[in-house]
Protein backbone atom coordinates (compact mmCIF):
# COMPACT_ATOMS: atom_id res chain seq x y z
CA UNK A 1 0.00 0.00 0.00
CA UNK A 2 1.13 3.48 -0.84
CA UNK A 3 0.16 6.91 -0.54
CA UNK A 4 -0.98 8.19 -3.99
CA UNK A 5 -2.13 11.87 -3.24
CA UNK A 6 -2.58 14.37 -0.52
CA UNK A 7 -4.12 17.72 -0.81
CA UNK A 8 -3.89 19.90 2.12
CA UNK A 9 -6.40 22.52 3.43
CA UNK A 10 -6.27 25.15 5.79
CA UNK A 11 -3.37 23.64 8.07
CA UNK A 12 -0.55 26.17 9.23
CA UNK A 13 0.90 27.65 5.71
CA UNK A 14 -1.40 25.39 3.16
CA UNK A 15 -4.69 27.34 2.40
CA UNK A 16 -6.06 26.07 -0.79
CA UNK A 17 -4.04 24.09 -1.65
CA UNK A 18 -2.85 22.24 -5.10
CA UNK A 19 -2.87 17.88 -5.41
CA UNK A 20 0.20 16.70 -3.84
CA UNK A 21 0.72 13.75 -6.83
CA UNK A 22 3.63 11.18 -5.04
CA UNK A 23 5.46 8.45 -5.75
CA UNK A 24 5.22 5.13 -4.61
CA UNK A 25 8.89 4.88 -4.36
CA UNK A 26 10.97 8.04 -2.87
CA UNK A 27 9.52 11.45 -3.16
CA UNK A 28 11.88 14.61 -1.77
CA UNK A 29 10.71 17.60 -0.24
CA UNK A 30 13.05 20.65 -0.59
CA UNK A 31 13.35 24.59 0.53
CA UNK A 32 13.95 26.73 2.88
CA UNK A 33 13.64 26.53 6.85
CA UNK A 34 9.65 27.17 8.13
CA UNK A 35 8.31 26.88 4.46
CA UNK A 36 6.37 23.98 4.84
CA UNK A 37 7.78 21.21 4.31
CA UNK A 38 7.23 19.75 7.99
CA UNK A 39 3.75 20.12 7.51
CA UNK A 40 3.42 17.80 4.55
CA UNK A 41 5.55 15.33 6.55
CA UNK A 42 3.01 15.35 9.89
CA UNK A 43 0.12 15.57 7.67
CA UNK A 44 0.68 12.02 6.25
CA UNK A 45 2.26 11.12 9.97
CA UNK A 46 -1.45 12.09 11.08
CA UNK A 47 -2.73 8.40 9.61
CA UNK A 48 -1.17 6.68 12.07
CA UNK A 49 -0.51 9.45 14.85
CA UNK A 50 -3.50 11.85 15.80
CA UNK A 51 -1.43 14.17 17.72
CA UNK A 52 0.68 14.54 14.77
CA UNK A 53 -1.80 17.50 13.51
CA UNK A 54 -3.88 19.25 16.35
CA UNK A 55 -6.32 22.25 16.50
CA UNK A 56 -3.92 24.38 16.62
CA UNK A 57 -2.56 24.04 13.27
CA UNK A 58 -5.64 25.29 12.00
CA UNK A 59 -4.94 27.82 9.63
CA UNK A 60 -5.42 31.40 11.04
CA UNK A 61 -8.98 32.90 10.33
CA UNK A 62 -10.49 29.28 9.60
CA UNK A 63 -12.43 27.18 11.82
CA UNK A 64 -11.21 23.71 10.20
CA UNK A 65 -8.61 22.19 7.99
CA UNK A 66 -8.76 19.18 5.22
CA UNK A 67 -5.94 16.98 5.26
CA UNK A 68 -7.50 14.72 2.20
CA UNK A 69 -5.48 11.50 1.16
CA UNK A 70 -5.65 8.54 -1.39
CA UNK A 71 -3.97 5.23 -0.35
CA UNK A 72 -3.53 2.68 -3.19
CA UNK A 73 -2.77 -0.51 -3.71
CA UNK A 74 -4.79 -1.70 -0.43
CA UNK A 75 -4.65 -5.44 0.09
CA UNK A 76 -7.62 -7.42 2.48
CA UNK A 77 -6.05 -8.66 5.87
CA UNK A 78 -2.45 -7.13 5.57
CA UNK A 79 -3.42 -3.82 7.16
CA UNK A 80 -5.24 -3.79 10.10
CA UNK A 81 -6.33 -0.52 10.74
CA UNK A 82 -9.37 -0.37 13.49
CA UNK A 83 -11.91 -0.51 11.05
CA UNK A 84 -10.19 -3.14 8.45
CA UNK A 85 -13.34 -4.99 8.10
CA UNK A 86 -14.30 -2.43 5.08
CA UNK A 87 -11.25 -3.01 2.99
CA UNK A 88 -11.60 -4.74 -0.03
CA UNK A 89 -9.13 -6.42 -1.77
CA UNK A 90 -6.55 -3.95 -3.90
CA UNK A 91 -9.36 -1.01 -3.45
CA UNK A 92 -8.16 2.36 -3.24
CA UNK A 93 -9.09 4.36 0.07
CA UNK A 94 -9.87 8.47 0.80
CA UNK A 95 -9.40 9.24 3.83
CA UNK A 96 -10.39 12.78 4.75
CA UNK A 97 -9.41 13.94 8.16
CA UNK A 98 -11.54 16.89 9.19
CA UNK A 99 -9.00 19.10 11.98
CA UNK A 100 -11.17 21.21 13.87
CA UNK A 101 -10.41 24.32 15.55
CA UNK A 102 -10.38 24.77 19.47
CA UNK A 103 -11.69 20.84 19.55
CA UNK A 104 -10.12 18.70 22.32
CA UNK A 105 -9.29 16.15 19.71
CA UNK A 106 -9.14 15.79 15.99
CA UNK A 107 -12.17 14.20 14.48
CA UNK A 108 -13.18 12.55 11.24
CA UNK A 109 -16.63 13.26 9.57
CA UNK A 110 -18.64 11.40 7.13
CA UNK A 111 -18.14 12.31 3.67
CA UNK A 112 -19.81 11.86 0.00
CA UNK A 113 -17.20 9.78 -1.44
CA UNK A 114 -16.61 8.95 -5.05
CA UNK A 115 -17.85 5.63 -5.92
CA UNK A 116 -15.61 2.97 -4.75
CA UNK A 117 -14.08 4.85 -2.31
CA UNK A 118 -13.84 4.41 1.69
CA UNK A 119 -13.50 6.76 4.26
CA UNK A 120 -10.57 5.43 7.32
CA UNK A 121 -9.54 5.58 10.86
CA UNK A 122 -5.82 6.13 11.96
CA UNK A 123 -3.38 3.08 11.66
CA UNK A 124 -2.00 1.26 14.36
CA UNK A 125 1.28 2.26 15.81
CA UNK A 126 2.38 -1.21 16.89
CA UNK A 127 3.94 -3.67 14.76
CA UNK A 128 3.33 -5.33 12.34
CA UNK A 129 0.39 -3.97 11.49
CA UNK A 130 1.85 -0.12 11.86
CA UNK A 131 1.92 1.32 8.27
CA UNK A 132 4.42 4.27 9.34
CA UNK A 133 7.82 4.40 10.10
CA UNK A 134 8.36 8.81 11.42
CA UNK A 135 11.89 9.98 12.04
CA UNK A 136 11.27 13.56 13.17
CA UNK A 137 13.95 16.32 12.85
CA UNK A 138 13.87 16.03 16.66
CA UNK A 139 14.75 12.62 17.52
CA UNK A 140 17.25 12.96 19.99
CA UNK A 141 16.65 11.70 23.39
CA UNK A 142 17.76 12.12 26.50
CA UNK A 143 18.16 8.52 27.28
CA UNK A 144 17.69 4.98 25.37
CA UNK A 145 15.52 2.68 27.44
CA UNK A 146 17.23 -0.20 28.78
CA UNK A 147 14.70 -2.48 29.27
CA UNK A 148 13.21 -5.52 27.48
CA UNK A 149 10.14 -6.32 26.28
CA UNK A 150 7.48 -7.22 22.97
CA UNK A 151 5.81 -4.16 23.44
CA UNK A 152 8.67 -1.63 23.43
CA UNK A 153 9.98 -3.32 20.79
CA UNK A 154 6.64 -3.42 18.24
CA UNK A 155 5.87 0.55 19.52
CA UNK A 156 6.69 2.71 16.94
CA UNK A 157 7.01 6.30 17.64
CA UNK A 158 9.02 8.74 16.51
CA UNK A 159 11.58 9.35 18.97
CA UNK A 160 14.16 6.78 19.35
CA UNK A 161 13.64 5.56 22.97
CA UNK A 162 12.56 2.36 22.56
CA UNK A 163 15.94 1.53 20.17
CA UNK A 164 17.48 -0.70 22.09
CA UNK A 165 14.86 -3.25 22.46
CA UNK A 166 14.22 -3.18 18.58
CA UNK A 167 18.24 -3.80 18.12
CA UNK A 168 18.00 -6.78 20.55
CA UNK A 169 15.84 -8.44 18.06
CA UNK A 170 16.94 -8.18 15.12
CA UNK A 171 20.92 -8.77 16.62
CA UNK A 172 19.38 -12.52 17.40
CA UNK A 173 20.81 -14.76 14.98
CA UNK A 174 17.58 -16.68 14.53
CA UNK A 175 15.91 -13.05 12.70
CA UNK A 176 15.23 -13.20 9.43
CA UNK A 177 16.55 -9.77 9.04
CA UNK A 178 19.94 -10.33 11.14
CA UNK A 179 22.40 -10.75 7.92
CA UNK A 180 20.99 -8.08 6.33
CA UNK A 181 21.48 -5.49 9.40
CA UNK A 182 24.89 -6.53 10.05
CA UNK A 183 26.20 -6.58 6.13
CA UNK A 184 24.31 -2.95 6.69
CA UNK A 185 25.99 -1.82 9.42
CA UNK A 186 29.33 -2.57 8.63
CA UNK A 187 28.48 -0.74 4.64
CA UNK A 188 27.18 2.10 6.55
CA UNK A 189 28.85 2.41 10.23
CA UNK A 190 31.93 0.56 9.43
CA UNK A 191 31.45 -1.71 12.74
CA UNK A 192 28.81 -4.57 14.43
CA UNK A 193 26.31 -3.39 16.58
CA UNK A 194 25.05 -5.95 19.70
CA UNK A 195 23.46 -5.87 22.76
CA UNK A 196 24.55 -7.02 26.11
CA UNK A 197 23.00 -7.04 29.86
CA UNK A 198 23.57 -3.73 32.00
CA UNK A 199 21.83 -3.05 35.50
CA UNK A 200 18.64 -2.09 33.93
CA UNK A 201 18.05 -4.76 31.38
CA UNK A 202 20.50 -4.52 28.21
CA UNK A 203 22.58 -1.81 26.22
CA UNK A 204 23.78 -1.63 22.92
CA UNK A 205 26.82 -0.79 21.40
CA UNK A 206 30.21 -2.22 20.00
CA UNK A 207 31.90 -5.08 21.90
CA UNK A 208 35.57 -4.53 22.57
CA UNK A 209 36.51 -8.18 24.21
CA UNK A 210 34.41 -10.28 25.98
CA UNK A 211 34.06 -8.93 29.09
CA UNK A 212 34.30 -4.59 27.73
CA UNK A 213 32.39 -3.11 25.25
CA UNK A 214 31.49 0.44 24.42
CA UNK A 215 27.95 1.23 24.87
CA UNK A 216 25.88 3.42 21.96
CA UNK A 217 25.10 6.30 24.60
CA UNK A 218 29.22 6.95 24.48
CA UNK A 219 29.09 6.99 20.08
CA UNK A 220 26.98 10.51 19.80
CA UNK A 221 23.32 11.06 18.21
CA UNK A 222 24.59 10.59 14.84
CA UNK A 223 24.84 6.73 15.53
CA UNK A 224 21.64 6.21 16.88
CA UNK A 225 20.17 7.53 14.28
CA UNK A 226 21.57 5.42 11.74
CA UNK A 227 20.82 2.46 13.97
CA UNK A 228 17.24 3.64 13.79
CA UNK A 229 16.91 3.80 10.54
CA UNK A 230 18.88 0.84 9.22
CA UNK A 231 16.83 -1.33 11.92
CA UNK A 232 13.23 -0.50 10.91
CA UNK A 233 14.32 -0.57 6.74
CA UNK A 234 16.17 -4.43 7.08
CA UNK A 235 12.45 -5.26 8.60
CA UNK A 236 10.04 -3.37 6.80
CA UNK A 237 8.17 -4.05 3.32
CA UNK A 238 5.41 -1.82 2.04
CA UNK A 239 5.44 0.77 4.40
CA UNK A 240 5.88 4.40 4.42
CA UNK A 241 8.97 6.27 5.61
CA UNK A 242 8.20 9.72 7.00
CA UNK A 243 11.97 11.24 7.55
CA UNK A 244 12.32 14.71 8.29
CA UNK A 245 16.10 16.49 7.44
CA UNK A 246 17.82 12.93 7.12
CA UNK A 247 21.34 13.93 6.77
CA UNK A 248 21.08 15.49 10.72
CA UNK A 249 24.25 14.10 12.57
CA UNK A 250 25.58 11.45 9.79
CA UNK A 251 28.80 12.03 7.96
CA UNK A 252 28.36 12.57 3.93
CA UNK A 253 30.24 8.96 3.57
CA UNK A 254 27.56 7.17 6.00
CA UNK A 255 24.90 9.16 4.19
CA UNK A 256 25.52 8.13 1.16
CA UNK A 257 26.04 4.33 2.22
CA UNK A 258 22.40 4.71 3.79
CA UNK A 259 21.06 6.49 0.79
CA UNK A 260 21.66 3.66 -0.98
CA UNK A 261 20.26 1.24 1.18
CA UNK A 262 16.84 3.53 0.74
CA UNK A 263 16.95 2.92 -2.75
CA UNK A 264 17.20 -0.64 -2.64
CA UNK A 265 14.18 -1.16 -0.08
CA UNK A 266 11.95 2.04 -2.14
CA UNK A 267 11.31 -1.51 -4.58
CA UNK A 268 8.57 -2.15 -1.56
CA UNK A 269 8.42 0.71 0.61
CA UNK A 270 7.86 4.49 -0.41
CA UNK A 271 9.52 6.90 1.30
CA UNK A 272 8.97 10.92 1.76
CA UNK A 273 11.93 12.83 3.10
CA UNK A 274 12.54 16.69 3.68
CA UNK A 275 16.32 17.64 3.46
CA UNK A 276 18.49 20.74 3.10
CA UNK A 277 21.23 18.47 1.11
CA UNK A 278 22.08 18.48 -2.11
CA UNK A 279 24.01 14.95 -1.50
CA UNK A 280 20.40 13.89 -0.55
CA UNK A 281 18.64 15.55 -3.56
CA UNK A 282 21.00 14.49 -6.16
CA UNK A 283 21.46 10.70 -4.74
CA UNK A 284 17.82 9.92 -4.39
CA UNK A 285 16.48 12.58 -6.86
CA UNK A 286 18.10 11.07 -10.19
CA UNK A 287 16.49 7.55 -8.99
CA UNK A 288 13.93 6.28 -11.56
CA UNK A 289 10.56 7.14 -10.73
CA UNK A 290 11.63 9.12 -7.80
CA UNK A 291 9.73 12.38 -7.66
CA UNK A 292 11.09 15.92 -6.13
CA UNK A 293 9.04 18.63 -4.63
CA UNK A 294 10.09 22.52 -3.68
CA UNK A 295 7.98 24.20 -0.84
CA UNK A 296 8.66 27.63 -0.94
CA UNK A 297 6.47 30.71 1.47
CA UNK A 298 4.95 33.38 0.48
CA UNK A 299 3.17 35.88 1.60
CA UNK A 300 -0.36 36.15 1.15
CA UNK A 301 -3.40 38.01 2.82
CA UNK A 302 -0.48 38.99 5.73
CA UNK A 303 -0.07 35.59 6.34
CA UNK A 304 2.63 33.18 5.59
CA UNK A 305 1.28 30.77 2.66
CA UNK A 306 3.10 27.84 1.32
CA UNK A 307 3.25 25.87 -1.90
CA UNK A 308 4.23 22.64 -3.11
CA UNK A 309 5.40 22.19 -6.71
CA UNK A 310 6.56 19.13 -8.24
CA UNK A 311 10.27 19.64 -9.77
CA UNK A 312 9.92 18.91 -13.81
CA UNK A 313 12.31 16.92 -15.45
CA UNK A 314 13.95 19.56 -17.25
CA UNK A 315 17.82 20.40 -16.66
CA UNK A 316 16.71 24.26 -15.64
CA UNK A 317 14.61 23.59 -13.47
CA UNK A 318 16.73 20.59 -11.48
CA UNK A 319 19.65 23.01 -11.82
CA UNK A 320 17.54 25.67 -9.86
CA UNK A 321 16.87 23.20 -7.00
CA UNK A 322 20.46 22.16 -6.45
CA UNK A 323 21.40 26.08 -6.42
CA UNK A 324 18.54 26.67 -3.54
CA UNK A 325 20.38 24.14 -1.66
CA UNK A 326 24.12 26.15 -2.05
CA UNK A 327 25.46 23.76 -4.81
CA UNK A 328 27.41 25.93 -6.49
CA UNK A 329 26.94 25.34 -10.78
CA UNK A 330 28.42 28.42 -11.76
CA UNK A 331 31.27 26.37 -14.34
CA UNK A 332 27.88 23.90 -15.22
CA UNK A 333 28.57 24.32 -18.55
CA UNK A 334 32.10 25.28 -19.29
CA UNK A 335 33.68 22.29 -19.16
CA UNK A 336 33.77 19.63 -22.72
CA UNK A 337 35.46 17.12 -20.49
CA UNK A 338 36.56 15.87 -17.19
CA UNK A 339 39.80 13.63 -16.37
CA UNK A 340 39.75 11.69 -12.89
CA UNK A 341 43.14 10.78 -11.24
CA UNK A 342 44.27 9.52 -8.59
CA UNK A 343 46.56 11.87 -6.53
CA UNK A 344 47.18 15.24 -6.69
CA UNK A 345 50.71 14.77 -7.72
CA UNK A 346 49.43 13.71 -11.15
CA UNK A 347 46.69 15.88 -11.38
CA UNK A 348 48.85 18.77 -10.47
CA UNK A 349 51.39 17.38 -13.61
CA UNK A 350 48.62 17.08 -16.67
CA UNK A 351 46.60 20.33 -15.44
CA UNK A 352 49.74 22.60 -15.27
CA UNK A 353 51.93 21.52 -17.74
CA UNK A 354 51.34 18.18 -19.98
CA UNK A 355 48.49 20.33 -20.90
CA UNK A 356 49.72 23.20 -21.60
CA UNK A 357 52.47 21.50 -23.44
CA UNK A 358 51.38 18.43 -25.38
CA UNK A 359 47.22 19.48 -25.41
CA UNK A 360 46.62 23.08 -25.33
CA UNK A 361 43.58 22.66 -26.78
CA UNK A 362 42.49 21.02 -23.34
CA UNK A 363 43.19 24.33 -21.47
CA UNK A 364 39.65 25.67 -20.58
CA UNK A 365 37.64 22.44 -21.69
CA UNK A 366 38.58 19.93 -19.77
CA UNK A 367 38.16 19.52 -16.19
CA UNK A 368 40.97 17.93 -14.11
CA UNK A 369 40.12 16.31 -10.33
CA UNK A 370 42.22 14.40 -7.86
CA UNK A 371 40.59 11.77 -6.17
CA UNK A 372 42.82 11.87 -3.35
CA UNK A 373 43.60 7.93 -3.23
CA UNK A 374 42.64 5.15 -5.24
CA UNK A 375 39.43 4.54 -2.53
CA UNK A 376 37.91 7.94 -3.27
CA UNK A 377 38.31 6.96 -7.12
CA UNK A 378 34.87 5.17 -7.71
CA UNK A 379 32.86 7.24 -4.98
CA UNK A 380 34.36 10.66 -6.91
CA UNK A 381 33.09 9.32 -9.79
CA UNK A 382 29.79 8.47 -8.74
CA UNK A 383 28.77 11.62 -7.28
CA UNK A 384 30.09 13.35 -11.32
CA UNK A 385 27.56 10.83 -12.62
CA UNK A 386 24.55 11.37 -10.70
CA UNK A 387 24.54 15.06 -11.06
CA UNK A 388 23.94 14.31 -14.36
CA UNK A 389 21.39 11.67 -13.74
CA UNK A 390 20.06 14.36 -11.38
CA UNK A 391 19.70 16.99 -14.36
CA UNK A 392 18.63 14.44 -17.11
CA UNK A 393 21.86 15.00 -18.71
CA UNK A 394 23.38 12.43 -18.29
CA UNK A 395 23.08 11.30 -22.10
CA UNK A 396 24.75 14.67 -22.92
CA UNK A 397 27.48 14.24 -20.79
CA UNK A 398 27.71 10.52 -20.80
CA UNK A 399 31.54 9.83 -22.16
CA UNK A 400 32.83 13.03 -21.52
CA UNK A 401 34.74 11.61 -18.52
CA UNK A 402 37.60 9.45 -18.30
CA UNK A 403 39.43 7.88 -15.29
CA UNK A 404 42.71 6.79 -15.24
CA UNK A 405 44.57 5.65 -12.14
CA UNK A 406 47.87 3.93 -11.09
CA UNK A 407 48.72 0.59 -12.65
CA UNK A 408 48.89 -1.00 -10.01
CA UNK A 409 46.80 -4.31 -8.18
CA UNK A 410 44.11 -2.00 -6.79
CA UNK A 411 44.32 0.46 -9.39
CA UNK A 412 43.67 -2.51 -11.31
CA UNK A 413 40.93 -3.65 -9.39
CA UNK A 414 39.36 0.01 -9.15
CA UNK A 415 38.85 0.14 -13.27
CA UNK A 416 37.38 -3.42 -13.48
CA UNK A 417 34.45 -2.67 -11.32
CA UNK A 418 33.96 0.46 -12.80
CA UNK A 419 34.17 -1.15 -16.03
CA UNK A 420 31.64 -3.72 -14.84
CA UNK A 421 29.36 -0.91 -13.41
CA UNK A 422 29.00 1.45 -16.26
CA UNK A 423 29.19 -1.06 -18.90
CA UNK A 424 25.33 -1.29 -19.23
CA UNK A 425 24.70 2.56 -19.24
CA UNK A 426 26.54 2.84 -22.45
CA UNK A 427 30.06 4.07 -21.29
CA UNK A 428 32.75 3.30 -23.27
CA UNK A 429 35.27 0.92 -21.77
CA UNK A 430 38.03 3.15 -23.27
CA UNK A 431 37.18 5.63 -20.74
CA UNK A 432 38.18 3.51 -17.43
CA UNK A 433 41.54 2.42 -17.91
CA UNK A 434 45.35 2.26 -15.71
CA UNK A 435 48.55 3.62 -16.28
CA UNK A 436 51.15 1.07 -17.18
CA UNK A 437 53.13 2.32 -14.44
CA UNK A 438 52.47 1.67 -10.80
CA UNK A 439 53.15 5.00 -9.77
CA UNK A 440 53.00 8.37 -11.79
CA UNK A 441 56.21 9.41 -10.25
CA UNK A 442 57.62 7.04 -12.73
CA UNK A 443 56.94 9.60 -15.53
CA UNK A 444 58.91 12.03 -13.96
CA UNK A 445 62.44 12.76 -16.35
CA UNK A 446 65.49 11.01 -15.88
CA UNK A 447 66.59 13.56 -13.76
CA UNK A 448 64.69 12.54 -10.64
CA UNK A 449 64.83 8.84 -11.00
CA UNK A 450 66.86 8.35 -7.77
CA UNK A 451 64.40 10.70 -5.84
CA UNK A 452 62.10 8.42 -7.29
CA UNK A 453 62.99 5.41 -6.30
CA UNK A 454 63.87 6.83 -2.44
CA UNK A 455 60.41 8.05 -2.24
CA UNK A 456 58.24 4.94 -3.62
CA UNK A 457 60.43 2.19 -1.40
CA UNK A 458 60.00 4.20 1.70
CA UNK A 459 57.44 1.44 3.69
CA UNK A 460 55.70 3.80 6.05
CA UNK A 461 52.93 5.50 4.00
CA UNK A 462 52.45 8.70 5.66
CA UNK A 463 56.64 9.23 5.56
CA UNK A 464 55.89 8.44 1.97
CA UNK A 465 53.45 10.74 1.11
CA UNK A 466 55.56 13.62 2.11
CA UNK A 467 58.33 12.57 0.27
CA UNK A 468 56.28 11.98 -2.46
CA UNK A 469 54.97 15.79 -1.75
CA UNK A 470 58.58 17.16 -1.47
CA UNK A 471 59.58 15.17 -4.75
CA UNK A 472 56.62 16.93 -6.55
CA UNK A 473 57.60 20.52 -5.33
CA UNK A 474 61.10 20.02 -6.43
CA UNK A 475 59.54 19.10 -9.71
CA UNK A 476 57.62 21.87 -9.96
CA UNK A 477 60.46 24.24 -8.79
CA UNK A 478 62.77 23.04 -11.35
CA UNK A 479 60.03 23.27 -14.16
CA UNK A 480 59.59 27.06 -13.44
CA UNK A 481 62.82 27.77 -13.80
CA UNK A 482 63.21 25.17 -17.00
CA UNK A 483 60.25 25.02 -18.92
CA UNK A 484 61.75 24.26 -22.28
CA UNK A 485 64.14 22.05 -21.24
CA UNK A 486 61.50 20.04 -18.34
CA UNK A 487 59.00 20.42 -21.51
CA UNK A 488 61.75 18.80 -24.26
CA UNK A 489 62.23 15.92 -20.90
CA UNK A 490 58.79 15.13 -19.92
CA UNK A 491 57.99 14.48 -24.20
CA UNK A 492 60.15 11.61 -23.41
CA UNK A 493 59.27 10.11 -19.88
CA UNK A 494 55.76 10.71 -20.08
CA UNK A 495 55.02 9.56 -23.81
CA UNK A 496 52.28 7.48 -22.51
CA UNK A 497 50.47 10.37 -20.62
CA UNK A 498 51.20 12.88 -23.58
CA UNK A 499 49.42 10.44 -26.13
CA UNK A 500 45.96 9.87 -23.75
CA UNK A 501 46.12 13.59 -23.68
CA UNK A 502 45.70 13.58 -27.25
CA UNK A 503 43.31 11.17 -27.36
CA UNK A 504 40.92 13.06 -25.23
CA UNK A 505 42.02 16.73 -27.12
CA UNK A 506 40.64 14.80 -30.24
CA UNK A 507 38.06 12.71 -28.89
CA UNK A 508 36.71 16.54 -27.54
CA UNK A 509 37.43 18.30 -31.07
CA UNK A 510 35.46 15.80 -32.56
Amino acid sequence: MWVSSIQITDIKGFANAQMIELSPTINLLVGANNAGKSTVIKCLYRLQYSLAIQSIDVRKGNSQGLISLVLSGLEQGYYIPYDSDIFGYQRPAIANIYIKQLSESASEMALDLPQGYVSINSFSDTEPNNFIYPYSSKRKVAQLTQQINRGLADSVTDSLTNLIPKLDRICSSEHPANAEFREACDTIMGFQVGTFPSDHGKQAGLFVDGANYIPLESMGEGSSHLLGMITSLCEAHHKLYLIEEIENDIHPRALKALLRLIIEKSTDNQFVISTHSNIVTKYLGAEKGSKIFHVTMGIHDRLPTSICTEVGSSPAERRVVLEDLGYELDDFDLWKGWLFLEEASAERIIRDHLIRWFAPELQGRIRTIAATGITTVEPKFEDFNRLFLFTHLETMYRNRAWIVVDGDQPGIAVIEKLREKYEKSGWHMDHFRTFAKKDFEEYYPSRFYADVAKALNTPDAQVKRAAKKALLDTVLAWIGDNDEEAKSEFGKSAAEVIKLLEEIQSAIKG
